[in-house]
């Protein structure tokens, strides 16, 4: 494999998850990244497999490559209800207001609260191919779900913004897992860092309540005589602080 770096400047420093990622799909396969302009003896370049937009869904032989080695090694491995969290992500790189307070609601319908940038690719995909529940506040982390998982698994996205990226992850689950996504907007609004204009940073305030019944209804939910509970203005601007405006 011949890897051109995204950013030019920061050629030589591939990320250790980066590696772990190829190592899945072509274990000992030799990569030779491009820190500058090169001439190859053979050079095949192929169409584009996988991507935003249109091609969310990916080619049938991209799909059909992932399929056979991706994780093929990594056997099942972890609770039955898992929940996606970005509680530990910088919270102006994109959050949910409360998360914590989400955390210990789903705790109790006995969830585990997993944070997937704290483990390595292999745990991930264990976790993701041995849950039979999976509730995720919506973020990169499920494209990595959407590889390994399959038809008979469930997953439901808590909206944290409004924008067409939502409906890519949904497409990624549909056409590599056969996993049709509870998409869940419970947003009372969105609020952003000052300064910030990127989507991705969004903060979403949730109406808890309409969360917990639409969680319920689609079957991620035990019925409990717990109402979950909305923060009070006061509350949400005490989690904000002073660097957020309303979007």
């Amino acid at each position: 494999i011949l890897f051109t770096p995204k950013r030019p400047r920061n050629a030589g420093l591939i990320k250790r998850w980066q590696w772990k990622f190829f190592e899945e799909l072509a274990p000992g396969l030799p990569v030779k990244i491009a820190t500058e302009p090169m001439r190859v003896e053979r050079l095949i370049v192929p169409g584009q497999g996988f991507g935003l937009g249109a091609i969310s869904s990916g080619t049938p032989e991209f799909r059909a490559f992932m399929a056979e080695r991706f994780g093929a090694t990594v056997p099942a491995s972890g609770p039955e209800k898992l929940y996606i969290s970005r509680s530990k992500f910088e919270f102006r790189k994109g959050s949910l207001v409360g998360e914590e307070a989400l955390e210990r609601h789903l705790e109790a319908q006995g969830y585990e609260v997993f944070h997937p940038q704290e483990h390595d690719i292999a745990t991930q995909i264990a976790r993701y191919k041995a849950a039979s529940h999976i509730i995720a506040a919506e973020g990169s982390a499920i494209h990595l779900a959407a590889m390994v998982m399959g038809p008979a698994q469930k997953l439901a996205i808590i909206v944290r913004r409004r924008s067409s990226a939502t409906d890519y992850i949904e497409a990624h689950l549909k056409a590599f897992a056969g996993v049709t996504a509870l998409s869940v907007d419970a947003l009372i609004r969105n609020w952003m860092p000052k300064g910030e204009r990127k989507a991705r940073h969004a903060v979403g305030e949730i109406d808890f309540p309409a969360l917990q019944d639409a969680l319920l209804i689609g079957g991620f939910l035990a019925p409990s005589p717990e109402i979950w509970e909305n923060f009070s203005p006061a509350d949400v601007s005490a989690l904000l602080g002073d660097n957020f405006t309303e979007a």
